[in-house]
């Protein structure tokens, strides 16, 4: 996945729509490289992400200040409610260096959020501490003193106290490198940083402190306009000091008016909840709580005075999250899946993905499949899935159905990948009667697996020019066409045989060859109707049936199954090349009427086995030519061409099996 794009919202002329990865305001990393970021803005796990998708998905890391999924929002100041100050013990951030030296020279780099101190010298005043910090662009108002010592470095060790005054809340912690030489013993905690409640090594009775003030946006005391970055506070509030007072930080977090009153329907209502501009508390969508003057919203609103829609959250493709893609928030989950952009007036997550729309569903909670040119997904050639329905739909090297089921990681039913169709039948042909078997034609397509293919559906597997030509779509957007497969002339191999024996004496049977099951057969079918039946089957394309005896081992024509069941049913494949499945039994509507064949359980009625294994290959142009996969043709080397599945003989398989001698010996 692709970093979203967005418009360049700075350095350009005004009017101009310019548009750039991550919208100019923040940095394209991978889910693994989020922690080289931690800092930065808001990504505070230092658990770096290994899963599989790693260095797969990317996102961006904004700038401070910016915000969205492709950090093209102006976020808005934050700060601490004014209705709720002094309802509980508030503490500031605190954090602390220790730092005791051995050889103490050169001195400290001090980094925050993105942006590191010059060197500051290891004798350095708290001034000076606090003069390089203040010039953070992060950090509004900081207070450093030297709690132990006096200096910031030191051979008996000194500690440094940093209080964050702006911004307020939990901060993430300060990092420091050594610089011109200083040293400490081998401790390793001799010069560190102690933050998040750790004391100070140094002197153990210091303690470090995690900010407990609210930082909301616009204080919650008014809505965030995202094109300009500034709040556009409820009346009642305006700019403070940043502590709840009259100033000019545009945060709302000043609260000039107790109580607002305003008048409906002739009566005047006093309240401390936000009103809108209908004269509604909170907007008619929440119920208001006078003593702290807030709204809980009813379900399905959100922000301060209910006033917008919310959207429905799901796994978090990107941002702060851990090996199940579950967000480190207390909630597990993210809005729109942290990769789509809420449309606050519908309530829909919409931009899945940004520009690249790599994401779709209603809480951009599915990663999308590759769309062709006409706008259908796979190209309309193949069926876009989870890996949980791929997994059902698995086939082995012996292209039988063999499914796998991926339930259990977190995956399952959102990640989807293209299932490309398969071609309806391996000759192009079958009895008109088959079409009435719903059950065995839905093991042919992964498309809709409850209708039939269309004309149309069953044209476009037509490779051409020959007959039998007709193959797969294959590629990750099903764009490509498998070429028709053969046997290389230039190897040798045989075909598969298998037997069967049959005992029975009235009833049917049914047999199945890679989940395709034939129409009922007779018991006293003939071999050549018992070939026909074979031969209907979409996933065979001939077959050479015989019967011998066991007495006389004399080839006849006689019936597939007698009471004495000693005859062998010998199947050579003919265009099927490989070691094959065995072909599979449904004796259910076998009806005995010899008392003891009726005795008799399925093992002893019927029995199947390979008698010669397939060596033939089943390669693409049989190995002797080029596949072209834009159109499904292969283009066979001089002296081959297209075959009936034999060496010597020329036919319409589309496969370069066919080995023309003639053409040989005249170039010799």
């Amino acid at each position: 996945m692709m970093c979203p794009v967005g418009p360049l919202t700075s350095s350009i002329p005004e009017g101009t729509n310019i548009t750039a990865i991550c919208s100019g305001n923040g940095l394209c990393t991978s889910l693994r490289d989020i922690t080289n970021f931690q800092t930065f803005n808001t990504y505070l796990d230092y658990t770096q992400y290994t899963g599989f998708d790693a260095d797969k998905i990317h996102g961006c890391v904004c700038e401070e200040g910016y915000g969205g999924i492709a950090c093209e929002k102006r976020l808005c100041p934050k700060g601490d409610d004014p209705m709720t100050v002094g309802l509980t013990a508030s503490v500031e951030e605190v954090q602390m260096i220790d730092c005791l030296c051995t050889s103490c020279k050169g001195g400290l780099y001090i980094s925050f959020k993105g942006q590191q101190t010059p060197l500051i010298p290891f004798d350095a005043s708290a001034e000076l501490i606090q003069f390089r910090m203040s010039q953070f662009t992060s950090i509004k108002q900081v207070i450093v003193d030297i709690v132990e010592g006096t200096q910031m470095c030191s051979n008996t060790g000194s500690v440094t106290q940093i209080r964050f005054i702006l911004p307020q809340g939990p901060q993430p912690s300060i990092s420091i490198v050594r610089g011109g030489g200083l040293r400490s013993t081998m401790k390793p905690h001799d010069i560190s940083v102690r933050s998040k409640g750790q004391f100070s090594l140094i002197k153990h009775s210091l303690f470090s402190y995690e900010g407990n003030r609210n930082l909301l946006e616009c204080s919650n005391r008014g809505v965030c306009d995202y094109s300009t970055g500034m709040c556009e506070c409820f009346r009642g509030f305006r700019s403070s000091d940043g502590f709840g007072g009259n100033g000019t930080v545009p945060d709302c977090g000043f609260r000039y008016l107790d109580i607002m009153e305003y008048t409906s329907a002739g009566v005047t209502i006093a309240t401390r909840c936000p009103v809108d501009s209908d004269n509604q508390i909170c907007s008619g969508n929440g119920i208001c709580n006078e003593a702290r003057g807030t709204c809980t919203c009813n379900a399905g609103y959100g922000s301060a005075d209910c006033s917008q829609l919310t959207c429905l959250s799901s796994f978090a493709w990107f941002g702060n999250i851990n090996s199940e893609h579950r967000s480190l928030d207390s909630s597990g989950f993210a809005e729109c899946g942290g990769v789509g952009t809420c449309d606050t007036d519908t309530g829909t997550c919409i931009n899945c993905g940004g520009h690249w729309g790599v994401f779709y569903g209603d809480r951009c909670q599915f990663f999308s499949c590759p769309q062709g040119a006409n706008g259908k997904d796979c190209n309309n050639n193949g069926a876009c899935l989870s890996l949980y329905e791929a997994g059902l739909l698995r086939y082995n090297e012996e292209k039988e159905l063999d499914p796998v089921y991926y339930t259990q990681n977190w995956d399952a039913h959102v990640m989807r990948g293209c299932a490309c169709s398969r071609a309806i039948s391996v000759d192009g042909q079958y009895d008109i009667n088959y079409s009435r078997i719903i059950g065995d034609f839905f093991f042919n397509q992964t498309t809709n697996r409850t209708q039939m293919y269309s004309d149309e559906d069953v044209q476009k597997f037509y490779r051409g020019p020959y007959a039998f030509a007709a193959t797969d779509f294959k590629g990750y957007d099903c764009a490509q066409a498998w070429c028709p497969k053969g046997d290389n002339p230039k190897t040798s191999g045989v075909n598969e045989i298998q037997q069967l024996n049959c005992r029975a004496d009235n009833g049917s049977f049914m047999l199945s060859f890679r989940e395709n099951v034939t129409l009922p057969i007779d018991w006293n079918s003939t071999v050549a109707e018992f070939q026909h039946r074979l031969e209907q089957l979409f996933t065979i394309g001939k077959v050479e049936v015989s019967v011998w005896g066991i007495l006389d081992r004399n080839r006849y024509d006689g019936n597939i199954c007698n009471i004495e069941g000693n005859t062998t049913v010998n199947i050579e494949f003919l265009t099927e090349f490989g070691d094959l499945p065995l072909l599979r039994s449904d004796l259910s509507a076998i009806r005995n009427i010899d008392p003891y064949l009726a005795t008799l359980q399925n093992g002893y009625i019927m029995n199947i086995t390979e008698y010669q294994k397939g060596t033939k290959e089943d390669a693409e142009c049989s190995g002797q030519g080029m596949c072209n996969a834009a159109t499904g043709r292969c283009s066979c080397f001089q002296g081959f061409g297209s075959s009936n599945g034999t060496v010597n003989t020329p036919g319409d398989r589309g496969d370069c099996t066919y080995f023309n001698k003639l053409f040989t010996a005249s170039k010799k």
